[in-house]
């Protein structure tokens, strides 16, 4: 029992108690001034009774405290019925320390457990005279000396328990049941021997002899009482230890319970365990583990810190997978014995089971979260033998090629994918350069393919290669698409730059004066390709701000009719020669939108017809209301698109590939931002078409109300031809 490693409420019970055992013996110091000869010598054989029976303890291992069983209450139950109190207690304070000292047990335990003694002496001396006894042979000072011992046991037990549930942060009553019964039987036991010694003692010297050699045969079945007591803690103790090693072990310092089992199993001040470099896959190179008695397991440097007054210590190796592993030393002053060795060898044995499980455990988990990895990633991986055949096939790869594992497993890579790892020199020149392949896969759609050769582990010539592929049609496709998109804006930049570069240097060089009519000709198709150019960069901007995730609508009540008759007003009055028919319902549509928005995917929509169906044909503007949404249609009478191409003509860049769409030109945004436009309306764009048919476009918008009343639009007619 270290002073300094207990707490401050230990330290505190600790030093009341030695307080309280001065005071006793203060409180009997005045009696010796009237003791006699007979005293003194009752004094000292006293003494040497009780320091005899505290050399024959029988002790009891708890976690960081032991209880030790002697014969000495036999020795202060004599006392208490024989002796005076003052006597009793001063032949109990030398006798305690005397035979304690000569154990050479720590002095701060030694001074609890007189101080502990001549708390309950005291009392049990002070019950005992309140009952004014006779003498030995009376029965009511038997049961007075029992009464007394009883309070004897009380404290001793109360004051012990409380200072061991401090150190080892217990509750009393959980110590006190542990050991209650044997302690119970053991005092109780002491205490019959006791008065049994003070009649005999009475009664005749002579007897005293036969009476020691029962006390001795007492003490030997005490002995193997506890032994018995040891050895199956011993085995509850190998349990435990078998139960920590069975558990998973990250680091070193997992393995701190299992040594401080092994400490309070052989009585040791220390157990520490030294584990070479990757022993196990636990800790560093030399890394240590330690248990001392009083503190808890903890890992610590490698030079295991300064261990004097330890004791000597003895050693068992730790094997390993690989040989030595590490060693387990214990430290205490006596040496072990054979059966003590038995338990330090098995522990052993059991950790270098477990370093060894710990190590395949370990393996094994790389192998499965590899195995995982190679599972769940997007990169089709195969194996291929020296030979080119199929060892292994990802899911990835089945989702790339369309082909499942079993369907190729075991043929030729070079027939599946014309992939056919390197031989002879070449098998040995590490990972190979990308290289790229065209696959048809079953469904008959082409894919491009990109791989790689990792050479796995092996001799030249006799090593498996790892495949890792990557589609990369889409990068091809976007590529593609960007230089598609790249020259199509320089083309549609360069249209209305030529016109107006040409008219801006006649002007220049005064070619083009002439009638004010046509400087207004000029001026017009200069604005006209100034718009177009304007259009074309708006839409390049609300593309990006639709991609970038930007805010691109502000919802209000919206008059439908006003917005459409708008749009249509203006392409009247810009395409003279075309035709246009609008048709509006009698009564106001009111939609919840955005009008300037409304606008432009109105205005995509009819420029778009205007581009794409001849000029004899005439372009239908619909507004039709409804209970929940209303809907623009815009319907041409051109060429129509065929069936796969009506979704894709919403996608960025894209634009049907036709002899008209070609002379027409543009980008491919428009109907892109006017879907995107449309949804975030909450409305929705769709198109009807069929080739040679025309097409029709549908944008429905999410009507505001039927209650709300709208001023009367301006062209408003049930059909109308402009």
């Amino acid at each position: 029992m270290k002073l300094r490693s207990l707490s401050v409420g230990a330290r505190c019970v600790i030093a009341g108690t030695l307080l309280a055992g001065a005071g006793a013996v203060a409180l009997r110091i005045p009696e010796t001034a009237t003791w006699t000869r007979p005293d003194v010598l009752t004094l000292v054989g006293l003494t040497l009774a009780i320091l005899v029976t505290e050399q024959f303890s029988v002790p009891l291992r708890l976690r960081t405290e032991t209880l030790n069983f002697t014969l000495t209450d036999a020795a202060f139950t004599a006392g208490l019925i024989l002796a005076r109190p003052g006597v009793l207690t001063l032949a109990l304070l030398a006798g305690v320390v005397a035979g304690q000292l000569m154990k050479r047990w720590d002095a701060v335990k030694v001074a609890f457990n007189v101080g502990t003694y001549l708390i309950g002496i005291t009392g049990a001396e002070i019950m005992y005279h309140a009952f004014g006894p006779a003498g030995a042979r009376d029965p009511e000072a038997w049961g007075a000396a029992g009464a007394a011992m009883a309070l004897f046991a009380v404290v001793n037990i109360a004051l012990v328990s409380s200072i061991v549930s401090l150190v080892e942060r217990k509750p009393p009553a959980r110590l006190i049941e542990s050991t209650l019964a044997l302690d119970l039987a053991h005092r109780a036991g002491n205490t019959v021997i006791g008065v049994a010694f003070a009649l005999v003692r009475t009664v005749s010297p002579f007897i005293v002899p036969p009476v020691l050699v029962c006390l001795a045969l007492a003490y030997l079945a005490y002995e193997a009482w506890v032994e018995m007591l040891r050895e199956r803690d011993e085995i509850r103790n190998l349990y435990e230890v078998e139960q920590h090693l069975l558990a998973p072990i990250e680091t070193t310092a997992d393995l701190a319970p299992v040594l401080d089992v092994v400490r309070r199993m052989l009585r040791a001040s220390r157990v520490e365990l030294s584990l070479l470099e990757e022993g196990g896959g636990l800790g560093g190179p030399a890394s240590v583990v330690a248990s001392e008695n009083g503190a808890n397991g903890h890992a610590e440097s490698a030079d295991g810190g300064n261990h004097e007054a330890l004791g000597s210590a003895q050693v068992a190796m730790v094997g390993g997978p690989h040989g030595l592993s590490g060693v387990l030393a214990v430290h205490r002053e006596r040496p072990l014995e054979d059966a003590e060795r038995s338990v330090l060898e098995a522990v052993a044995s059991k950790i270098s089971v477990m370093l060894h499980n710990n190590q395949l455990f370990r393996e094994t988990l790389e192998q499965a979260e590899l195995a995982d990895v190679v599972s769940h990633t997007w990169d089709g991986i195969f194996v291929v033998s020296p030979a080119g055949a199929v060892l292994s096939w990802n899911p990835s790869m089945e989702r790339i090629t369309g082909l499942a594992r079993e369907d190729v497993q075991g043929k030729s890579s070079n027939e599946v994918l014309g992939v056919e790892p390197p031989a002879g020199d070449e098998a040995g020149q590490g990972e190979e350069r990308p290289r790229d392949l065209v696959l048809t896969k079953p469904d008959g759609t082409t894919r491009w393919l990109n791989y790689r050769l990792h050479p796995l582990g092996g001799r030249a010539g006799q090593r498996n290669f790892a495949v890792v592929v990557r589609d990369v049609t889409a990068e091809l496709e976007t590529e593609q698409l960007k230089a598609d998109f790249v020259a199509t804006v320089s083309h549609e930049l360069r249209t209305p730059l030529t016109p107006l570069k040409g008219f801006l240097i006649t002007l220049l060089h005064g070619v083009g004066d002439g009638t004010p009519e046509e400087r207004r000709g000029y001026y017009k198709i200069m604005l006209n390709q100034a718009n177009r150019l304007e259009r074309l960069i708006t839409d390049l901007l609300e593309a990006s701000r639709i991609e970038s995730g930007e805010p691109v609508v502000e919802l209000r009540p919206v008059d439908l009719n006003d917005q459409v008759a708008s749009v249509v007003r203006a392409f009247v009055d810009q395409y003279p020669d075309r035709t246009f028919r609008l048709s509006l319902p009698e009564e106001p549509v009111s939609v919840h939108g955005d009008p300037l928005r409304i606008d432009q995917v109105v205005t995509n929509l009819v420029s778009n017809a205007v581009k794409y169906s001849p000029r004899s044909k005439s372009i239908d503007v619909t507004v039709r209301g409804g209970m929940r949404d209303a809907v623009v249609e815009v319907r041409d009478h051109g060429q129509g698109i065929d069936r796969q191409d009506q979704e894709r003509i919403f996608e960025r860049f894209f634009r049907v590939d036709n002899a008209l769409t070609r002379q027409a030109g543009g980008t491919g945004l428009g109907l892109y931002l006017s879907r995107k436009l449309a949804d975030a309306m909450r409305g929705n764009l769709r198109v009807e078409s069929a080739p040679g048919r025309g097409s029709a476009f549908s944008l429905s918008l999410p009507c505001a109300g039927a209650a709300m009343a709208l001023e009367a639009a301006p062209l408003r007619s049930r059909s109308r031809s402009a």
